[in-house]
């Protein structure tokens, strides 16, 4: 089992950072893809991909595991705040 620290051997991407950051704040496929210049196939794939590397399938437990791994803050999970891609 993982630690919460060792969030530094799961090999997340930029990108994948970007879709999980605006995940967060309950953004929806297409409001992502807007924001991160792309497709919302792009985005699916994407979290389909995050999910895998951290062993959840639905998007609120991808939040909650990335959370818990220190992959985000808790302030850049709060959806007042503005993510610029």
């Amino acid at each position: 089992m993982r630690r919460a620290d060792d969030h530094h051997d799961i090999p997340l991407t930029e990108l994948h950072l970007d879709v999980l950051r605006l995940l967060a704040t309950g953004a929806t496929d297409a409001a992502i893809a807007a924001a991160i210049h792309t497709s919302e196939r792009t985005v699916r794939r994407r979290l389909k991909d995050i999910g895998l590397l951290l062993d959840r399938s639905s998007r609120t437990a991808i939040v909650v595991e990335a959370l818990r791994r220190g992959l985000l803050s808790a302030r850049l999970a709060d959806p007042r705040e503005t993510i610029r891609p």
